[in-house]
């Protein structure tokens, strides 16, 4: 017999996952002031069936927000179906006053 448990209604279940940083000035891994680089991160879908059309947002809180430049605020990763994992990144910028 195969048993599941939750609401009883198939739906997408989406996970963002942090990857690695790439493309900072000094390629030290570290994003330092007045540099730029990319946030690389997966997204993934543990659920029963497709999501629709997916757009993740990234934006700057909390205290120190005004030190951050996000540069690709928006990416639309589309349809993610049951199983699957697209890769993606945000840019954000350091104020070189940090």
């Amino acid at each position: 017999m195969t048993y599941k448990l939750g609401t009883g209604v198939p739906s997408a279940s989406l996970n963002i996952s942090y990857q690695n940083l790439s493309g900072d000035l000094n390629a030290n891994g570290f994003i330092e002031s007045g540099e730029s680089a990319d946030i690389n991160l997966n997204a993934n879908n543990f659920g029963q069936i497709s999501s629709g059309s997916s757009t993740v947002t990234c934006t700057a809180k909390g205290a120190n927000a005004s030190y951050v430049t996000v540069n690709t605020p928006s990416v639309n990763i589309g349809v993610l179906n049951v199983s699957q994992t697209i890769p993606f990144n945000h840019n954000i910028t350091l104020a070189s006053n940090n």
